[in-house]
């Protein structure tokens, strides 16, 4: 089996449960505006910068930069996780540890910034050792989620990666690397998808397909 073996793992929704922490754009946009929009912007498939961008425009924040803003969001979000657990997908843990010791790459592939990533997983007491963070991909600076496409690409082969994620969002990433595709939901066909569960408490056969496709 190929050693190369890269794993790039969305966080919400994928390692940790969607929607069960507070709305940290909307506390951080509610300090600077004091005024409440009619609707928030939707956040999912978006970078941490693009949504503060789109809150800034909501709640007509012009007093302060898109920088000002995501500072503050790093620090209520160091706050916030620091006093308040996510929840795990059911068989994350051995999933990321089970795939370590088989000497597979586990990377994230994230939209959110490195500092609220590694809150999000501390909190919910994922083991960070069976993560390569330090060259993971956090585009919570960019604009983007697709910008960190050609940094995957300089650093593996397509034919060595799968993405594993929840949403479209996943999947379009995975099409751009022209990479294989785990999915994590209700079973849908995708092309190079190569395999679908709700979660990872069949952890043999997450692990066995994920052999399979790299005999």
């Amino acid at each position: 089996m190929n050693k190369n073996i890269v794993l790039l793992w969305d966080i919400d929704g994928t390692l940790i449960s969607q929607g069960g922490d507070k709305d940290l754009f909307h506390e951080v946009a509610l300090s600077f505006s004091g005024k409440v929009p009619m609707q928030r912007p939707k956040k999912a498939g978006k970078t941490d910068s693009r949504i503060a961008t789109e809150y800034i425009d909501a709640y007509k924040i012009d007093n302060i930069s898109l920088d000002t803003f995501m500072f503050e969001l790093n620090s209520v979000s160091d706050l916030y996780y620091s006093n308040n657990s996510c929840d795990i997908i059911k068989g994350a843990i051995v999933a990321l540890e089970s795939t370590s010791r088989l000497g597979l790459i586990n990377k994230l592939y994230t939209g959110n910034t490195a500092s609220r990533a590694i809150n999000k997983l501390n909190s919910a007491n994922i083991p960070l050792e069976a993560i390569d963070t330090k060259n993971s991909f956090f585009l919570g600076d960019r604009i983007l989620r697709l910008d960190g496409v050609l940094d995957v690409k300089r650093q593996h082969s397509k034919n060595d990666i799968v993405v594993i994620g929840d949403t479209d969002f996943d999947y379009e990433l995975a099409k751009s690397l022209d990479c294989n595709f785990w999915f994590i939901g209700k079973e849908v066909a995708r092309e190079n998808q190569i395999g679908v569960s709700q979660d990872f408490s069949n952890i043999d056969l997450f692990i066995s397909k994920l052999l399979c496709t790299f005999k």
